[in-house]
């Protein structure tokens, strides 16, 4: 893998252009696959605004997941939790809705990605045409358009499908670093810029 085991990112993400918080993405090692956590941590306008964030994701070696969680705060609207797990036979979904209400769904497919697990696919598939990715009410699958080079030099790709944005410029090195990354569009859409990297256990 191009990324060393414990690799922390840490990124500075905008709102509209506000500042919204910092953003810290962790990859660790698993005895088959990785576990990669993401966590945004309010500042400014994300805690005027009530914005947060954690996503936790294991997956297998091939990088799709085994076992996902998502908890979004938004808002003028509350906390959604999303948790899925592989089962014998396909992903199935628990979802938590702002106010307690409960529901779910299942898919057959067993070769998805999440929000985060998207990033570091990309990272060892830069030739992939189409990508499935797990959201709140179901698997979308879509085609992940490659931007080619920007003015800085890096590479960007994009996955759009429905509400659904994902876009995330690489450096152009060995590591392929995600050095910018976009969630969202319109008013929804936040920015992460990297401020940041390191590795655990590193001073």
């Amino acid at each position: 893998m191009p990324w060393p085991a414990g690799e922390k990112l840490t990124y500075r993400a905008t709102w509209q252009g506000m500042v919204a918080g910092q953003l810290q993405l962790e990859a660790q090692p698993l005895e088959q696959g990785w576990s990669f956590k993401g966590r945004m941590n309010p500042q400014g306008v994300g805690v005027l605004l009530g914005y947060s964030l954690e996503l936790d994701s294991q997956v297998g070696a091939d990088l799709f997941i085994t076992r996902y969680r998502k908890l979004l705060t938004e808002p003028f609207k509350g906390q959604t939790r999303l948790e899925v797990a592989l089962r014998d036979n396909g992903l199935e979904a628990t979802l938590t809705y702002p106010g307690g209400a409960k529901g779910g769904w299942r898919s057959a497919t067993r070769e998805a990605l999440d929000d985060l697990s998207v990033i570091y696919y990309i990272r060892v598939h830069p030739g992939a045409q189409s990508v499935r990715l797990v959201q709140f009410p179901r698997v979308i699958e879509g085609r992940l358009e490659n931007l080619g080079k920007n003015r800085e030099g890096l590479l960007g790709y994009r996955f759009v499908q429905a509400d659904t944005v994902v876009e995330v410029w690489y450096a152009d090195d060995p590591q392929r670093t995600p050095v910018r990354i976009v969630y969202g569009r319109d008013l929804g859409r936040v920015e992460a810029s990297l401020v940041a990297t390191s590795q655990s256990g590193s001073h």
